[in-house]
């Protein structure tokens, strides 16, 4: 009988927050033997990462708490970063000191890693948090990793030491990317950042794989009538995201549209922004498949990113844009790189605009302006959108998880 190959997937935060890595293990847990190593987080996602769980019966999970219970390994993962980003300074070109400046949990998951069975055959690292220690894991017993670059790291958002954190960051990937067996990436220029930075990688082990879903997780669009039915989601509901821009602009068509904000409601958001607008309803944190299903309820879906915040939110494409357009709805999105070239190669989705007031304002007179149409060509959207079905990504996934021989 043929070896079955097992694959070890890890990240840093939990299934909830990575449905990258949660539609890899729904896919692959029945065609190779499949292990997840994460954190477990005492917050708003624990609900959804149980109902998540039951879905992956096939797959061994492991979580690590991220909290400061037990206190010890919370102690010395907390004091190591500091010394470790102070130690740095003296030796930028040490791998081990950048990642653990970089991310505390690092630690915590090498530490787990040491300790664990060797026989894995593939190491898939899902965030850069994860990739030192699946590099370390991979060349201590003499197998494989990879690595998904979902976003472009060295480009995010990054508070208090951004120069050097930016340069660990791109030490890491520099480093550590030509050896691995494959690269993924979220977006194409993300891929496209990922080779101006790591000019030696080729075509042939780095690829790129979007963030559509399953189709079946959506179904054909309801018929919508009455005002406009306008969605928006995230993993949080708070500022930063472009939100309150928004609600200023929507403010002059409150009598015409309702807004739905999906994630977990940041409470000073909530009396500052929501409290004095009856046109806006929150709704708690769903879970994917529940999110999918409810999507088909809308007309209009935003996909608002501020493109100046960093240059990663100008280069990715978010899940958001995926569920919007598989659930047949039109898409209004911010005009950032990535967005614009997505839109312009199926312009049957949507369109792109600004994120001033003035420009969002346009923007919205237009889809009341074309309600009646945008309404008839719900199902045609659903139907076009059947192209970005996420299994149609795995193909190429496969033939690399799948494709190579096992350990023997």
């Amino acid at each position: 009988m043929a070896a079955v190959k097992k694959v070890l997937f890890l990240t840093t935060a939990n299934l909830t927050t990575n449905p990258r890595l949660y539609k890899e293990l729904e896919y692959f847990q029945d065609k190779v033997s499949c292990s997840f190593l994460g954190f477990s987080f005492d917050n708003w996602t624990s609900d959804i990462e149980i109902e998540l769980q039951k879905k992956l019966k096939n797959v061994e999970l492991n979580y690590l708490p991220a909290g400061r219970s037990p206190f010890f390994p919370w102690l010395w993962s907390t004091l190591t970063q500091p010394l470790a980003t102070f130690m740095w300074k003296y030796f930028q070109s040490n791998l081990g000191l950048s990642a653990l400046a970089s991310n505390k949990r690092t630690l915590l998951l090498n530490r787990y890693l040491s300790k664990t069975n060797s026989d894995f055959d593939l190491v898939i690292a899902h965030n850069l948090g994860a990739l030192y220690p699946a590099y370390k894991f991979a060349k201590k017993n003499h197998t494989q990793f990879a690595f998904d670059l979902e976003d472009y790291h060295p480009g995010e958002h990054i508070d208090g030491d951004q120069v050097f954190e930016q340069q660990r960051r791109e030490s890491l990937l520099k480093q550590l990317l030509p050896t691995a067996s494959y690269i993924s990436y979220a977006s194409p220029l993300i891929g496209k950042a990922l080779f101006s930075l790591c000019p030696e990688l080729s075509d042939n082990t780095s690829f790129l794989i979007t963030n559509g879903f399953h189709g079946e997780e959506f179904k054909p669009p309801e018929l919508t009538d009455g005002k406009l039915k306008v969605v928006w989601f995230s993993q949080y509901i708070d500022y930063g995201r472009g939100l309150e821009i928004l609600l200023t602009a929507l403010d002059k068509y409150s009598d015409q549209l309702s807004l739905h904000l999906i994630g977990d409601l940041r409470e000073q958001f909530r009396i500052n922004e929501l409290e004095s607008r009856s046109y806006v309803e929150s709704h708690k944190p769903m879970t994917q498949h529940e999110l999918h299903k409810y999507l088909s309820n809308f007309d209009l879906g935003l996909a608002i990113e501020m493109p100046d915040r960093d240059m990663n939110r100008d280069i990715c494409l978010t899940n958001k844009i995926f569920a919007y357009a598989q659930a047949g709805l039109y898409v209004l999105a911010s005009d950032t790189s990535a967005q614009k070239d997505f839109i312009e190669k199926y312009p049957w989705l949507g369109k792109t605009g600004g994120m001033s007031i003035n420009e969002l304002s346009e923007s919205l007179e237009r889809v009341l302006r074309d309600l009646t149409s945008i309404r008839a060509l719900k199902n045609e959207r659903y139907q076009n959108s059947k192209s970005l079905d996420w299994k149609l990504q795995a193909e190429h996934l496969e033939r690399e998880i799948i494709g190579k021989k096992p350990r023997e």
